[in-house]
């Protein structure tokens, strides 16, 4: 039997230690003994195969990963996006392509910003001789609409673009509302200039409406921040029709096609026009922009106008 040399035993030991040593402190690091991208198949606890060719997940990977998930999941980051204002969700398309492709094609959120029409929901009718407001179903509205008298006149309540418009006669009752048409007025100077802009493919109102009338006072001169109000002394009215909604553009379309034909102008003259929004006014037949407690008295049945209200007419 050979007898190994005393060194060489000596140098076995302490290459025996050093490897015990490495794999101690290996351990003490958190790392595992088999390779950061290793390719070994291995089972379960549900006796399934899986390849493990990732790294170690740290904290900050992870973090990563769950942010990365969220702002990916298109239904979660749409309904997020759809308790926001629609002032906010115009600004928001400027984040990224990914944003405002979300935005401008998701039906809820176009419903939203008034890009895409909503079914027409309640019906209602004025009786004028007795000053009240009835709600009727979409199911009754033919039954109902045969066996009316001439006192009464149709009403659809209807949600009114405030991103485009103001409503000057919110502040009155809901009978004088339902009396007489509601003035509208632009909320900013309409900008001619802009032909593909967003706002020109929004509707004037929620459910839209096919039938819009309006008066534009304007001025020919070139637009200016300032402008004294004899400046705008042309006047031009007219009526807008689209079977699929009337939207912003078409009012501002109509308009165009009106001052051409009455001023024999260019588009390059009509695109410096500028519009008085005091003097100005939109009216939509046969609707009525109510709010939601308006709505849910109207629709339960315990809308009785006050002697206020009729006190207004």
């Amino acid at each position: 039997m050979a007898v190994v040399p005393t060194s060489r035993k000596r140098s076995r030991r302490v290459s025996l230690a050093f490897k015990v040593l490495k794999k101690r402190n290996t351990y003490a690091n958190g790392a595992s003994f088999k390779p950061a991208h290793s390719t070994k198949r291995r089972s379960n606890v549900h006796n399934t195969t899986r390849d493990y060719t990732h790294g170690k997940l740290t904290r900050g990977v992870t973090t990563a990963m769950s942010r990365n998930a969220v702002l990916n999941t298109q239904e979660l980051q749409e309904l997020i996006l759809s308790h926001l204002p629609s002032k906010d969700l115009l600004t928001f398309r400027g984040v990224s392509k990914h944003w405002n492709g979300l935005i401008t094609k998701s039906p809820e959120l176009k419903k939203k910003l008034f890009l895409f029409g909503k079914a027409n929901g309640s019906f209602w009718f004025l009786n004028a001789k007795s000053g009240k407001i009835e709600a009727y179903s979409k199911y009754e509205k033919k039954t109902v609409s045969g066996n009316l008298t001439e006192h009464h006149e149709p009403l659809a309540p209807a949600q009114l673009n405030t991103d485009l418009f103001i409503n000057v006669s919110a502040k009155r009752s809901l009978i004088h509302r339902a009396y007489y048409r509601e003035d509208i007025v632009f909320k900013a100077t309409p900008d001619l200039s802009k032909h593909d802009s967003i706002f020109n493919r929004m509707h004037v109102c929620q459910p839209p409406v096919s039938h819009v009338n309006f008066k534009f006072v304007f001025s020919s001169q070139p637009f200016k921040r300032y402008r004294r109000v004899h400046d705008f002394i042309h006047e031009i009215r007219a009526e807008v029709f689209n079977t699929r909604g009337v939207k912003y553009g078409d009012i501002l379309r109509k308009f165009r096609s009106e001052v051409k034909a009455q001023l024999l102008v260019t588009d390059a003259e009509v695109d410096k026009y500028a519009i008085s929004i005091v003097a100005s006014r939109v009216w939509v037949p046969v609707r009525i922009f109510v709010t939601d407690k308006e709505f849910e008295a109207v629709e339960s049945g315990v809308y009785e106008p006050s002697q206020t209200d009729m006190l207004e007419l």
